[in-house]
């Protein structure tokens, strides 16, 4: 519907005016979901244990591995095996850094959540983070 330029300034107005996220929430809705925890994020559920992934080093994020993510997020509880399995939506990873941007050593690059006490693999997730940024 226009220039770059035209369709950037409508994609940030839609943001600013909120009229995106109004969108975002009846989309949640028409599938089923509730959209009230997109309004009030204190209604999503808290993971008991969280853990750091640290820059081991001093450089750059030149890499990141969508498919080692994704197994890491299996590990953790926020992803599936099989179509049968459920989702611990409590689990997952934020990432703190993004492709491209300076780390110093020790430097948190993500944080991993889960809820199962006993989950060594969580160790693994944060090994394979490591080894993918």
């Amino acid at each position: 519907k226009g220039s770059i330029e035209e369709c950037r300034a409508m994609a940030e107005k839609s943001i600013a005016d909120r009229s995106a996220f109004e969108c975002f929430a009846s989309m949640v809705e028409a599938q089923g979901g509730d959209s009230s925890v997109l309004r009030d994020p204190e209604k999503f559920a808290k993971a008991p244990y969280s853990g750091e992934v640290k820059a081991e080093r001093d450089g750059y994020i030149v890499k990141m591995n969508a498919e080692e993510c994704g197994i890491a997020s299996v590990v953790l509880g926020a992803g599936r095996e099989t179509k049968e399995s459920s989702i611990d939506f409590a689990a997952g990873i934020m990432m703190k850094k993004k492709y491209g941007e300076a780390v110093k050593k020790g430097e948190t690059l993500a944080i991993l959540f889960w809820v199962m006490r006993s989950r060594p693999e969580s160790h693994w997730s944060m090994l394979v983070l490591k080894k993918i940024v």
